[in-house]
């Protein structure tokens, strides 16, 4: 007959030695390396990505665009264009697409009914 508390032990032991396989063990610092690497927390598909970065890029347009005013922001954008090739690439990736004229209009008449 086994004893209820080994077998206990035994199932604990199996469940932290899966997650240990798994990648989602805790290693203590004093603990000897396993050799494995911790796996990445943030597993987001490409698509995913690309739709966060498009829209910060997105929302840190409209945010310059608010703020400075269109002409202003015409201006720099023209500045952009005739410099470096890094400063040109900048320039074609910061141009006003629709979707960012259209949440910088949005934007702006609601920051001009706050004052």
């Amino acid at each position: 007959m086994q004893d209820p508390q080994y077998r206990d032990f035994q199932n604990r032991l199996q469940r932290v030695a899966e997650l240990h396989r798994s990648g989602r063990a805790f290693e203590a610092a004093d603990a000897p390396h396993s050799g494995t690497r911790p796996r990445l927390a943030l597993h987001l598909p490409l698509w995913r990505s690309l739709g966060v970065m498009a829209a910060t890029v997105t929302l840190v347009k409209v945010a310059i665009l608010v703020q400075i005013g269109a002409p202003a922001y015409a201006e720099r954008l023209a500045q952009a264009k005739s410099r470096t090739p890094v400063e040109r690439a900048a320039a074609a990736i910061m141009q006003v697409d629709p979707a960012t004229g259209w949440v910088a209009r949005r934007v702006s008449a609601l920051l001009d009914r706050g004052r």
